[in-house]
């Protein structure tokens, strides 16, 4: 039995063997899952499980390979020939069909022992065959392990334990730019059919414990995988075990762990590309500050340097460590110059950072002249209107110097140049004043800029004419019948006229609107309906016509007692009306029936005040034609209302 044991240990080390062969095998690699498989139990022995090849990235596209297989016996029981041992091991299908790269294909494997076969451990390799040899096809093959042990009813084994991922001696490449390296961990353990199931598992990274999660655990076939995370480099051990109630069953791989890590990095906080330092003229020198950081990403920075123009600079560093701040201090003279930072880890240099710099003397402060304007103030309003003669601005400044004479004064209005009167022309004190005038509204700047020897000054206000618009002559005779303030029949038609003259001459106006509202008893008004000029010269609403030298429109009066308010308006150009005359019109009803406004027995005695009232405008008319204006009828007007009002205050009835 110790023989026995002995063989299957070197079985297990060329299979641990051809495990870490299989998992290094690089493109254009024929690939295996699982890379090696361990089938065991007693006489009879029959189990089958399938295997996933996939094919190389150097097949081309497109093609059409028949790819076959070889079994190789790797070991046998003593006595056993290579032919018998062949004969228990089988692949199916026979042969596959390749058209492409990277193609995941399933084969079955089959192992049959026979009862009264040797007892004992084989070990097979499984490779394509097939492959142009232009590929450069590389198949380290799937290995198959089989233990056979004679028929009994109870098998007092501890599971066997196979490591697939990672493989023995396999290295690998930690990227701390990245971050920790991870290591997938995979494993399986079995029994044969009549052992006992598999009831634990375990994984370790050194002596520190994994993580797994388990498939197929107290069964005669279990899995696990973990994660093992790296973030140094060196050897590491990954060690599995799987228990039953019989004992516990051992694999394990040594991996390499290297790193690749990028050179530092440089960044530098004084002085800045570009920058400019200087000092006051008669001085020495300016002090430029010199402040840079080297970081790397892993493992410490090992080398730190400044150059000026090629020269060493004597830098002061903090410890060593990822991350090291070095500083300077420079006395320089006014030049161009050129600061090159350079930094070093083990795993490389850093790229130079170069950094120009100006230093210069810094000339003496200029003194400018001081301008002021004196007049017009900034803002300032000048009023004129339209038609006016032209409104004449006047200007005054005064520009002085404390670092020698004004040598030039210029002075423009809205950028258009002006010739001012100057006095004290050549020395540190000037004075100017000019003239101009508009003839038109407008907002305007005024600019004067003196000049020494160190430059020049400028000094602006604003001022603006405000121009009113020019009155309309428009004076407004009322004609009869309307001008004799009669009170009309209500329903009855008045023909309203009226003049316009200017200066004794008539006018002729077309954008001259009438509006017509009524005035109610309790004084408020109603909608005012507007008349404009008709062009086929109807004198009937809605128009107006103009008849020779006057206006009229046919008004039809509503029946009753009614009081109109007549409007006469003229459009001005900024939008607004200006009124030219107004005038009431009163109605009455039939033999005094519908008097409502100022009562109704007593209709004689109103029909006398509005006879007194037209009296008294027929006398204002007399005096309008010897030159009155238009607002002695608004005074008759308002004077008409009060005594309505005051009728009504007797105790009048109203409408």
């Amino acid at each position: 039995m110790k023989t026995i044991l002995r063989r299957f240990a070197s079985v297990l080390s060329a299979f641990v063997l051809c495990a870490g062969v299989a998992h290094a095998i690089p493109s254009p690699g024929v690939q295996y899952n699982p890379k090696n498989k361990t089938v065991q139990g007693n006489q009879p022995l029959s189990e089958s499980y399938p295997v996933t090849i996939t094919t190389p990235n150097s097949v081309a596209a497109g093609s059409n390979l028949t790819i076959g297989f070889s079994i190789t016996v790797s070991s046998a029981p003593s006595g056993v020939s290579e032919a018998t041992a062949l004969s228990f091991i089988a692949v199916s299908p026979s042969t596959l069909t390749v058209t492409g790269p990277s193609q995941t294909k399933v084969v079955t494997i089959t192992v049959t022992v026979p009862e009264g076969s040797f007892a004992g451990d084989y070990a097979y390799v499984l490779k394509t065959t097939g492959w142009p040899t232009n590929l450069n096809v590389t198949d380290a093959g799937t290995t198959v392990n089989m233990r056979v042990t004679p028929n009994a009813t109870v098998d007092t084994s501890p599971p066997t334990v196979n490591l697939q991922d990672p493989s023995n001696g396999e290295t690998l490449t930690y990227y701390p730019a990245v971050g920790p390296l991870e290591i997938p961990v995979l494993f399986e353990a079995q029994v044969g059919d009549n052992g006992a199931p598999v009831d634990s598992m375990k994984a370790f990274l050194g002596s520190t414990p994994l993580s797994l999660t388990e498939t197929g655990l107290n069964t005669l076939s279990a899995s696990a995988t973990a994660v093992a995370t790296v973030t140094a480099p060196g050897i590491y051990t990954i060690s599995v075990e799987a228990t039953n109630i019989y004992g516990t069953g051992y694999d394990s791989a040594d991996v390499t762990v290297v790193v690749s890590a990028p050179p530092p990095s440089i960044t530098v906080a004084s002085p800045t590309a570009g920058a400019q330092f200087i000092y006051p003229a008669g001085g020495t020198s300016a002090t430029v500050p010199v402040s840079f950081t080297a970081t790397s990403v892993y493992g410490n920075v090992t080398h730190v340097a400044a150059t000026l123009d090629g020269t060493p600079i004597t830098l002061s560093s903090s410890g060593p460590g990822t991350t090291i701040t070095s500083s300077a201090s420079l006395n320089l003279v006014a030049g161009d110059y050129t600061l090159v930072f350079s930094a070093a880890s083990d795993y490389g240099a850093a790229t130079p950072v170069a950094v120009q710099i100006k230093v210069r003397t810094q000339a003496p402060t200029p003194v400018l002249p001081v301008v002021s304007i004196l007049a017009p103030t900034v803002g300032q309003v000048f009023s004129r209107t339209e038609g006016d003669p032209a409104t004449v601005v006047n200007y005054s400044f005064a520009a002085t110097s404390a670092s020698g004479p004004i040598t030039a004064v210029a002075v423009a209005i809205d950028g258009v140049t002006q010739t001012p009167v100057l006095t004290g022309g050549g020395t540190a004190n000037v004075t100017g004043t000019g003239t101009i005038s508009y003839t038109a509204g407008g907002s305007h700047t005024l600019t004067v800029t003196a000049m020494n020897a160190d430059g020049s000054a400028s000094g602006s206000t604003t001022f603006s004419i405000q121009q009113a618009p020019a009155p309309v002559c428009r004076n407004l005779y009322w004609l009869p019948p309307i001008s004799l303030d009669n009170t009309i029949e209500g329903g009855s038609t008045m023909p309203i006229k009226f003049t316009l003259t200017c200066k004794g001459c008539f006018v002729r106006d077309t954008a001259v609107l009438i509006a017509i509202y009524e005035i109610f008893a309790d004084g408020s008004f109603g909608e005012p309906v507007i008349y404009p000029y008709g062009s086929n010269g109807n004198p009937n609403p809605p128009d107006y016509a103009i008849n020779g030298q006057h206006y009229q429109l046919n008004f039809d009066t509503a029946k009753g007692v009614h009081r109109y308010r007549i409007e006469v308006y003229r459009p001005l150009a900024d939008g607004s009306f200006q009124v030219l005359g107004t005038k009431d019109l009163l109605t009455k009803g039939k033999k005094g029936n519908d008097r409502g406004d100022c009562g109704d027995h007593r209709d004689r005695d109103n029909d006398r005040d509005w006879d007194r009232d037209r009296d008294d405008d027929r006398d204002r008319d007399h005096d309008k034609d010897r030159g009155k204006d238009k607002d002695r009828d608004d005074d008759k007007d308002r004077n008409k209302d009060k005594d309505c009002d005051r009728d009504g205050d007797k105790g009048k009835g109203r409408k």
